[in-house]
């Protein structure tokens, strides 16, 4: 896609996301290194020229289920297979419990471990779920922080529309 395309588009998506009441930043994808649930360390080196969507969640948190099953269902859709779905859980203690919630909740894609919960001062967030949709370019398009069913639903119309090119 030529530079001129990318921009344009980005730059209706970015006043999409604006208007629907996102919040939209010139944020970039942050810099982060965790353990996936079988101890293998992943970084944001390996979505570079992906979209990205990145979702902050913990097993005790009931609406971040909600996030999950739209997620299952965006990646079910025919233009998700250029988007990069990695969840981030701040659970403390063993990683078995995120495995079997995992499990239980049938996820299939990456997920990484921040017992810390390192990344809340990086991406500005205080509660969890907190989804973060980026660009190839590692730009931040929109975001949910807090559970609103409202602003998922924009949220992940913003997606769907980003990843078809309409």
């Amino acid at each position: 896609m030529n530079l001129l395309k990318w921009t344009s588009r980005t730059l209706a998506m970015t006043s999409l996301a604006v208007l629907c009441g996102l919040q939209v930043s010139n944020a970039a994808l942050p810099p982060f290194a965790f353990p996936d649930l079988d101890g293998k360390n992943h970084s944001q080196v390996e979505f570079e020229g992906k979209y990205v969507l990145l979702d902050v969640w913990a097993t005790w948190c009931t609406t971040c289920r909600n996030v999950v099953e739209n997620v299952k269902a965006l990646r079910k859709l025919p233009e998700a297979k250029d988007l990069a779905v990695v969840g981030i859980s701040i659970d403390k203690g063993s990683p078995d419990k995120v495995k079997t919630f995992a499990k239980k909740m049938s996820i299939d894609w990456l997920l990484l471990l921040d017992p810390k919960n390192t990344m809340a001062p990086v991406l500005k967030y205080e509660n969890v779920p907190a989804v973060f949709f980026y660009s190839p370019k590692g730009e931040l398009l929109g975001s949910m922080v807090g559970y609103d069913p409202a602003k998922e639903a924009e949220l992940m119309a913003l997606v769907k529309k980003t990843l078809s090119g309409k």
